[in-house]
């Protein structure tokens, strides 16, 4: 648990961790420098807990991601649940758990959670929001995944190599709309899947194992749902914002795959053994997506001509570029908006008004 200024929710959170059916092995919880009496409460509860408490304090704040880098790596059982300070656990989240480790003996878990507001009342949202379980094999899933916040994790704790630099990390995958603030490195949670897709198995567990909670000091929140009075201005706004994604943004995540591949080249030596054989195909995978983003970016350049976006779309389709995305590729849809593009290639900008430089 990584805390700061956690003092008015961190209560009921330690008492959710007590209460599991399956009890935690230790508790390790760092503090980044909390004005607040949140190292008080902590230290006060540890005293009547038949659980072990490890309690650290930064001397220097180090921020979010990093301070859950440094809490997990002082952890010393075989898989690490990350654990924010506000949110509630169910009490048999670790069972489940448990019982998924057993079965699949996985590099990372993800689980759905309930979506509560301030008082822990439950709402009809969920996140992350996983239909069914599953147990996804090294590079099939979804590259880009990004509903994998740390509150959902338990990571094997080969994952985090002590030799290795966490501060320096690969640029983040973003959203349209941040894209143009530029590049951020990758957050921690996003990280531990980064490297479970490249290299291990990730199980996914549908029930909802967290009260995940909202509130206005949150630092990441769910995605927000935007509600709509028909179904006809729903399909529209999504349409709008995937007509308006083109050169810029694909060149972005060309950007993105590319610095995963070189970290992989650079710190792949570093991290388990276990690990090792897997550097060379892991960064090939990455280098792949680089070339698939790159390719797909020149077709949505305004300089090229309508022969070399066609000779490029029919390219990226031989090459496989428009499998499924739990296969790694971009998904079926995505040849449809192309082959749309190309078509029209003269006119589309003029006809939806496009944003595309």
């Amino acid at each position: 648990m990584a805390t700061y200024n956690g003092s008015i929710f961190i209560k009921e959170q330690l008492a959710s961790l007590e209460a599991q059916t399956y009890k935690p092995f230790e508790i390790v919880v760092v503090d980044d420098g909390s004005k607040d009496n949140t190292l008080e409460i902590v230290n006060y509860f540890a005293k009547s807990s038949n659980i072990s408490f490890r309690i650290f304090t930064n001397e220097k704040n180090l921020g979010y991601s990093d301070n859950f880098f440094k809490s997990a790596l002082l952890c010393e059982g075989d898989y690490i649940c990350f654990c924010d300070q506000d949110d509630f656990w169910l009490p048999n989240k670790l069972e489940v758990v448990a019982q998924s480790i057993a079965e699949n003996s996985p590099d990372l878990i993800v689980h759905s959670s309930f979506v509560v507001d301030v008082n822990l009342s439950v709402t009809d949202r969920l996140f992350p929001n996983f239909d069914k379980n599953s147990v996804i094999q090294k590079r099939r899933g979804n590259p880009w995944e990004s509903n994998v916040p740390g509150f959902s994790l338990v990571v094997n704790s080969s994952l985090l190599s002590k030799a290795v630099d966490w501060k320096n990390r690969p640029l983040a995958s973003m959203n349209p709309e941040q894209m143009r603030n530029g590049h951020k490195i990758i957050s921690h949670d996003l990280m531990m899947y980064f490297l479970a897709h490249s290299f291990g198995v990730v199980s996914i567990i549908s029930e909802p194992l967290v009260y995940y909670r909202m509130h206005k000091r949150n630092v990441c929140g769910a995605p927000v749902v935007k509600s709509y009075s028909s179904f006809l201005k729903r399909i529209s706004s999504r349409l709008e914002k995937t007509i308006n994604v083109g050169k810029f943004e694909y060149d972005f995540i060309s950007e993105v795959a590319f610095s995963r591949r070189k970290w992989l080249l650079y710190y792949g030596k570093d991290l388990n053994i276990k690990y090792h054989q897997s550097i060379s195909s892991a960064s090939e995978y990455w280098l792949v997506q680089y070339k698939i983003y790159k390719k797909r970016a020149a077709i949505y350049d305004r300089d090229t001509n309508f022969y070399d976006s066609l000779t490029g779309l029919i390219n990226m389709y031989i090459s496989n570029s428009y499998i499924s995305k739990k296969n790694g590729g971009l998904g079926y849809g995505a040849i449809l908006k192309d082959f749309f593009v190309v078509i029209f290639y003269k006119n589309y900008k003029k006809i939806f008004n496009l944003k595309n430089s």
